[in-house]
């Protein structure tokens, strides 16, 4: 709870503070954080006074309804909120020698993608910071479903859509979503002279349900060509991993009261 206040009492980028409030049903609310305990004692409770009925934070709703809160059973987990949003930027424009103009493919042209994040900062302003050198491709896929059952994934292969915001929820309001997916490739800075050893691969196996290279015009990865002998290839790495939401019903004891007033 110390580590909260501190959170709490800390500088940020909105002129408001917001939390997120879920109950056992999977139901959520956001609420403008009044007022907290600044002084704890050993093993007190954190105090927070919420207030659901400000007009920003009604808006970060699941669908921007302002009575989201009547609609919530025991609260069970609560948290700060942020909203946040992660995607590959491109990198200055190439130029020599990164990009050689008369022999080099065009996808040339942006040699050092990278990932960024972007943390809304209120009144329409975001605050992007560079996270990873180039990564190149940063794909999610959502598993959705019922508590307890497997996921089933979505925008996880080729061809398969990404949910729409109402396929999120289900008819009562619980969150259907499960697990999340990611996935990324990140390539080397250095490029392979041609005839420099034996090759890497010049294949480029999409991500999750990126698509292949050349079926949207800038969506193929850097150094990549229609003519493969145009291609300049680089060392590249692929990572995926598997976020698994956690059941509230699995990890609260019942009848635990919840340490936010």
């Amino acid at each position: 709870t110390r580590a909260v206040v501190e959170r709490l009492g800390a500088a940020t980028r909105r002129a408001k503070r917001f939390f997120l409030v879920t109950d056992r049903e999977g139901r959520s609310a956001v609420a403008l954080v009044r007022e907290w305990s600044r002084s704890l004692e050993a093993g007190g409770a954190l105090e927070i006074r919420l207030d659901f009925t400000d007009t920003e934070a009604a808006r970060l709703n699941p669908h921007g309804e302002t009575d989201a809160a009547r609609a919530l059973g025991e609260p069970v987990t609560g948290g700060l909120f942020d909203d946040v949003v992660w995607f590959v930027a491109q990198g200055p424009a190439g130029r020599f020698p990164d990009y050689d103009a008369v022999n080099d493919p065009p996808s040339m042209k942006f040699p050092h993608p990278f990932l960024a994040v972007a943390e809304f900062a209120g009144n329409g302003r975001w605050e992007v910071a560079r996270q990873g050198e180039d990564v190149e491709e940063f794909q999610v896929a959502w598993g959705l479903g019922a508590a307890g059952d497997a996921p089933t994934w979505q925008g996880g292969a080729a061809g398969s859509p990404v949910p729409v915001a109402g396929e999120l929820t289900d008819a009562a309001g619980r969150s259907r979503l499960r697990a999340l997916k990611f996935a990324w490739t990140a390539k080397a800075e250095r490029r392979f002279v041609r005839g420099d050893g034996p090759p890497p691969p010049l294949e480029f196996p999409p991500l999750l349900n990126a698509p292949v290279p050349g079926a949207m015009p800038g969506a193929g990865p850097v150094g990549w060509d229609p003519d493969e002998s145009r291609r300049i290839p680089f060392e590249r790495v692929s990572k995926e991993t598997v976020l698994t939401l956690l059941d509230t019903e699995s990890r609260i004891p019942r009848g635990a009261p919840p340490r936010v007033k």
